[in-house]
């Protein structure tokens, strides 16, 4: 319900009430007149009654004759109903008027009067209304009664008219006062009704129209002196809510051209990394050297655009082959920094020294040296010698690699017991050799691989990667390579990358091959 509804309902609602009281109190009003009338009337006529009644000095009884001329003239002009007068003796009574007045009631009526010490006392029976009244003499003696019965015509008449009045009267008050409730409700209401109509538009962030708080403004009372600080405060918020769309409008220009500086930027960033990746792929060799009887093949997958792991094929002058597999830790471009110093010392290191242990100590001798405080570099460095087969390696903090014979037997190479470079200057990198005999397969790879998550968070794990050595026949290197790829893709599916996988493999082709 609307606040002017509400308003209208409770105003019509007062004003019945208080109407309704007005009634009742009229009404009371007018049946205390009517009987303050009858009082009147008994107390002014019955004296004037007992006046007319000629009373001896000496005591004696009212002359009843004379009084009962009186009585009968009273009865018969209408003005009483019915007259009874009394000396003490009740015996002696003189009645007019309808058969039965000098029954019991009424002259025991009269003996109390006589007794009583007012002498006087009224009632209004269904039949008239009745007075009772001592006579005295001169001396203020009791001496006798009567009894006079009134006609009621004329008070049901007064109190007829009475309520009439009343009601009529409580009419023209119900009416009015409706009228002139109704009126000062609508007052009331119209502004308010206004004030909120022009609150809920300004809510919307419109502006309301200007004719809608035009006469409650110009009122003088309360409800004109809060339109006025109303409409100053809606002049105020449309102020301040265009100068906040004039901000939101600059500063909205302001970061579009912040972004699209910004996008600029993140592309020419990315065009630089793509760059970088281009080139860091570059320096890797793309094949094996050539070397009868053996094949090679390598891979790796960046986890970002540059990536920390690097693997490298080194064509030694003494004919024997080094293979490297690294992973700096971390990734990105500081890895990838990183990747390069440290592919540079070993090639360096390689060429320099023989056995695998003395590679791995002088490259770490040089790294530590560079001052990379926070990063180390893990390898597998091995020495082929592809005549005889025999694989001469080292650890440095690395997984040893993954070998499976001519039989399909796979087995893991042995620990060495080496750190990772960068770490410590003057460790020391055991050295360990096997024998590469016909058929046999060599895998190598980063933790990329074996600590690559699914979408349950579940390790690809090294017995998954035994089981796909296992099964790639032929000594195959690129075929190793490219299955232990898809098995990981496969295993991932649409989980993240979460590091830089790198796989290289090294076979030697079967007795029956040439």
């Amino acid at each position: 319900m609307r606040l002017r509804a509400r308003v209208l309902v409770f105003t019509a609602l007062f004003a019945l009430a208080a109407v309704g009281l007005t009634a009742l109190a009229l009404g009371a009003h007018a049946h205390q007149r009517v009987l303050r009338q009858v009082r009147w009337d008994a107390e002014i006529v019955g004296p004037i009654l007992g006046a007319l009644l000629p009373i001896a000095d000496d005591g004696r009884a009212p002359d009843l004759r004379r009084a009962s001329i009186l009585g009968d003239r009273l009865v018969g002009e209408g003005a009483l109903k019915a007259f009874c007068v009394t000396p003490r003796d009740p015996r002696g009574a003189i009645c007019r008027g309808p058969a039965g007045v000098a029954s019991a009631p009424w002259l025991q009526g009269l003996a109390r009067v006589m007794d009583a010490p007012s002498g006087s006392m009224i009632r209004t029976p269904a039949a008239g209304i009745d007075m009772y009244h001592a006579i005295r003499d001169r001396h203020g003696r009791i001496v006798g009664a009567f009894f006079a019965r009134f006609a009621r015509e004329g008070l049901d008449a007064s109190q007829t008219r009475g309520w009439e009045t009343t009601a009529g009267l409580g009419v023209l008050i119900v009416v009015a006062g409706l009228a002139l409730a109704l009126r000062a409700a609508d007052q009331l209401a119209r502004p308010l009704d206004a004030l909120t109509r022009a609150a809920a538009i300004v809510q919307t962030g419109r502006v309301p129209p200007p004719e809608l708080l035009v006469r409650v403004c110009a009122r003088n009372d309360e409800l004109g002196r809060l339109a006025r600080v109303f409409v100053g405060m809606a002049a105020r918020v449309r102020w301040r809510m265009r100068a906040l769309d004039d901000l939101v409008v600059r500063r909205t220009s302001e970061l579009s051209e912040r972004n699209l500086a910004l996008t600029r930027a993140q592309a020419r960033i990315e065009d630089e990394l793509e760059a970088a990746r281009e080139l860091q792929m570059a320096i890797l060799p793309e094949v094996m050297p050539a070397m009868p009887g053996w094949r090679g093949a390598a891979r790796m997958i960046a986890a970002q655009h540059m990536s920390g792991d690097f693997y490298d094929f080194i064509a030694l002058p003494d004919g024997n082959l080094g293979i490297v597999m690294a992973d700096v830790a971390g990734k990105g471009v500081s890895a990838a920094f990183m990747m390069a110093v440290a592919r540079t010392l070993l090639r360096e290191a390689a060429t320099h020294a023989r056995e695998p242990g003395s590679v791995l100590a002088r490259a770490n001798v040089d790294l530590c040296a560079q001052g990379f405080l926070d990063n180390f570099v893990t390898v597998f460095y091995g020495l082929l010698d592809p005549i005889s087969g025999v694989l001469s390696y080292a650890l440095g903090g690395h997984m040893p690699p993954m070998l499976r014979r001519a039989d399909g037997r796979v087995e893991g190479l042995d620990r060495t017991g080496g750190i990772a470079l960068g770490i410590v200057a003057d460790a020391q990198f055991p050295a360990r050799s096997i024998v590469l005999e016909p058929g046999d397969l060599l895998l190598a790879w980063t933790d990329g691989v074996t600590e690559a998550f699914d979408e349950r968070r579940m390790h690809y794990g090294s017995e998954r990667l035994a089981r796909v050595v296992a099964q790639v026949p032929d000594a195959d290197a690129a075929a190793l390579v490219e299955s232990v790829l898809g098995d990981v893709a496969r295993f991932a599916g649409n989980a993240p990358q979460s590091d830089d996988i790198t796989v290289a493999a090294l076979g030697r082709a079967p007795r029956s091959h040439p």
